[in-house]
């Protein structure tokens, strides 16, 4: 007879020397997990399928985290070898599919959910009378400076089961069933679950494109789709079908394209993403896009699928715009200017279907120039976007796409006498704001290095750490992450946010922020992101002396090339004033500063600063005050007559003159 333990050994040497065996009846103890030296061989993943996510999830997290070494000066650690590279990513997959649907529906949910602040801190009262209710912001919506997003505790009173299935109608897909209390893995049929436990290539594309924010019920049924409507193709168009799943997992925003269009003359096509993902392999096979698909990451063909329109559109743009890619940015004039909607104010379209055809013919202003460019671009392949942005004279759009695999053209159409400082897209993967400077960085070649990925691989152990309470061990993985790959904003975010969550010391935040400020010394937007951070914790200590002077510094660093920055540090100093009730100091503060952010910053300082001022003073019956600012403003910019900003000063003048004034501090 054998002994249990030798039985064990038996067990452990056949699987590891002996791949091609049948796996055990019984599964391996976690003792008899190998020491992840070698990479797992198709029978330890079919004994993880065998075992059933939830175990397989904690054998091998167990063994990670036995076996984990940190790296150190931009030498990875565990995260730098291959086959611990692969363990890790079938623990990842585990875990995913041991998720609740529920439980993901409510962190989907939760980042949508704001209250205003002042009343955040009542989210924790005794009495559910007392307890805030929360607003729901739909998909790229972001609420007033004055609403912060709803604490954990809310989240969980709100987002109960009776009540999800009614807000997710808001955010997810049409035809979205309601989430059950049942695995993730039970939405993957067997045998797509054992295909692409064996695909290590997909998998690691997933899992690099996956974001915290994608609804993963919705992610895994449009994967299923493609995969079993077309399976010969998923495998070659893996990136394509990614980026399908992830774009396509929440509803686009009410206003998209943009706001200056009414939704029902838009072509809007709800169609099955595995018909999407059918029409883009036939166009990539059938020679009518400018770029071959399977040569784009998920990343980058996330900025081709995004546009919701009827196929028809995307068609028509195939055989119509024709231009080179190296010359592309002729699109954006094949729509002619009309000069008489622009001095008339009628901004909004009124001249029938908003089809790029109708488009062409009628002419149109610039964001219809840059709408028609971009999707255009993305009918024949290219990555777009669609910008806009605030000059010397108000507001513009134009349109950016990839111009060659490693360049970026952001500039399309971009008036350069306008003092366009930085242009705002959205990101179709959250529909959350992504500026161009930001796009630059993210499309950076660092990105595909080994570091990168690497430093990404630590956070995902970090991950691991923090579901196993393992605090000591989070930090040495967060710290490997940023030593591995300093350059990843990523990891000094996630090093940040673990620093909050576990009430580090504030020298210890102090520190972390003042070396992220060194690291990124050449990247303003990350720089200044830690100096206000570090302007934050002096406030917190009561060193108001120490936070101006951060914020100052953030000014002064920026005001010749980013004065969006400097724009965005009085803006957040008067709107602090404002949730204070201080409304004569936000006052007095604008007219102190008005004068030189107008010389630097053009149109940005009415619609950033002066606007929600003369609003917070209406609410407040201020009038006086209000008209007083408003005149300072127009004085200061001194606007082109009938120009963008002339009529919007205008017509909040005329708000300010009128008897009947509402305003509520609601998200519009």
């Amino acid at each position: 007879m054998i002994r249990p333990m030798r039985k064990l050994l038996y067990l452990a040497w056949a699987l590891v020397l002996t791949p091609a065996f049948v796996p055990a009846e019984e599964p391996p103890a976690m003792d008899a997990w190998p020491n992840l030296i070698s990479a797992p061989t198709e029978v330890y993943r079919a004994t993880i399928i065998k075992m059933g996510w939830p175990d397989a999830r904690d054998a091998l997290a167990a063994a990670i985290a036995k076996n984990y070494q940190p790296g150190e000066d931009t030498r990875p650690g565990s995260a730098g070898k291959p086959s611990f590279q692969s363990w890790l990513l079938l623990w990842q997959w585990c875990d995913l599919l041991a998720r609740d649907e529920q439980a993901e529906a409510q962190r989907f949910i939760a980042p949508h959910l704001y209250v205003l602040a002042s009343n955040a801190a009542d989210a924790n009262a005794d009495t559910p009378a007392n307890t805030p209710k929360p607003i729901l912001a739909g998909p790229g919506v972001t609420p007033p400076k004055t609403y912060v997003v709803a604490p954990p505790d809310l989240d969980k009173m709100v987002l109960t089961a009776a009540n999800i299935n009614s807000i997710l109608k808001s955010l997810a897909p049409a035809d979205s069933p309601a989430p059950q209390s049942q695995p993730l893995s039970a939405l993957v049929p067997d045998d797509i679950l054992a295909r692409w436990t064996n695909d290590e290539d997909f998998l690691r594309s997933f899992f690099a494109t996956l974001s915290p924010w994608d609804f993963t019920p919705a992610v895994l049924r449009d994967l299923v789709a493609i995969q079993q409507a077309q399976p010969a193709k998923f495998h070659e168009y893996r990136a394509l079908a990614i980026a399908l799943a992830v774009v396509y997992d929440e509803k686009p925003p009410a206003y998209w394209p943009h706001r200056q269009v009414l939704h029902n003359l838009v072509p809007f096509e709800d169609e099955p993403v595995a018909d999407r993902f059918a029409f883009w392999v036939k166009s990539n096979e059938t020679g009518d896009l400018l770029t071959n698909l399977r040569m784009l990451t998920p990343e980058q063909l996330k900025f081709v699928v995004d546009a919701p329109v009827d196929e028809s559109e995307l068609r028509w743009a195939q055989k119509n715009v024709l231009y080179p890619r190296s010359d592309f940015t002729r699109a954006f004039f094949d729509v002619a200017y009309s000069h008489l909607r622009a001095t008339e104010n009628k901004l909004t379209w009124d001249t029938g279907d908003y089809t790029l055809a109708n488009i062409k013919r009628t002419g149109g202003i610039c964001v219809d120039q840059a709408y028609y460019a971009a999707v255009a671009g993305k009918a024949r392949g290219l990555p777009t976007l669609y910008f806009e942005g605030l000059g010397s004279d108000g507001g513009h759009a134009w349109f950016g796409y990839l111009k060659d695999a490693n360049q970026w053209a952001l500039d399309c159409g971009r008036y350069a006498n306008q003092n366009y400082v930085t242009g705002a897209a959205l990101d179709p993967q959250t529909w959350t704001a992504v500026n161009d400077h930001e796009l630059a960085y993210r499309t950076d070649a660092f990105h595909d290095l080994p570091q990168y990925a690497e430093s990404r691989d630590d956070l995902a152990v970090a991950g691991l750490f923090d579901a196993q309470e393992d605090i000591a061990h989070e930090a040495k993985a967060l710290d490997s992450a940023i030593a591995i790959c300093p350059r990843s904003a990523d990891a000094w975010d996630a090093k940040t946010a673990f620093l909050e969550r576990t009430g580090a010391p504030l020298a210890d935040l102090r520190a972390h922020h003042e070396a992220a400020v060194r690291e990124f010394a050449s990247m303003p937007d990350l720089k200044a992101a830690h100096q206000s951070a570090l302007a934050a914790l002096a406030s917190q200590q009561g060193d108001d002396k120490t936070a101006a002077a951060l914020q100052r510094s953030i000014a002064a660093q920026n005001e010749s090339t980013r004065t969006d920055l400097t724009i965005s540090v009085e803006a957040d100093k008067i709107t602090g004033l404002i949730k204070a009730r201080d409304l004569a100091g936000a006052t007095r503060e604008f007219q102190i500063d008005a004068p030189e952010l107008g010389r630097i910053a053009g149109s940005t300082l009415f619609y950033k600063i002066a606007q929600p001022l003369v609003n917070a003073l209406l609410n407040a019956g201020n009038r006086v005050q209000a008209r007083s600012v408003l005149d300072l403003t127009r004085s200061i910019l001194a606007p082109m007559k009938n120009g963008p900003l002339d009529q919007d000063l205008s017509a909040l003048e005329q708000t300010a003159n009128s008897t009947a004034i509402l305003f509520p501090d609601q998200p519009k």
